[in-house]
């Protein structure tokens, strides 16, 4: 678990985020201000990791919202890829949240994008 935080901790900069955890992490925390961002594939890893931000601003309908669209679009659902554009666009200060839009746009429905 060591080894996958500091992975997590150099996924940071190209993500845009300043911290990251991993769904078991979070599962661990007890905390419910995490939004998921996505799966990923960190650098010399080859299994895939859901990861989590930290927003404890957001409110829980925001996260709930996210996470959502995120299951849809997992699904293939396309109109849930466009909802999450607009999501993004409305909110341009939100660079992490830009990021995923990115990601998204360059992975397969269910898939994983690699960092490595």
């Amino acid at each position: 678990s060591m080894n996958t935080a500091a992975r997590l901790e150099a996924a940071n900069k190209p993500l845009n985020t300043r911290v990251l955890a991993s769904k078991a992490a979070v599962e661990r925390s007890g905390l419910d201000w995490w939004r998921p961002l996505g799966r990923v594939t960190l650098r010399g890893r080859s299994t895939p990791v859901d990861i989590y931000e930290p927003v404890p601003d957001a409110t829980a309908e925001e996260r709930r919202r996210l996470a959502e669209l995120l299951e849809r679009i997992d699904a293939g659902d396309d109109a849930a890829f466009d909802e999450l554009e607009k999501m993004a666009s409305t909110n341009v200060r939100d660079a992490a949240l830009a990021n995923l839009v990115y990601r998204l746009q360059h992975i397969e429905p269910g898939g994983s994008y690699d960092l490595g």
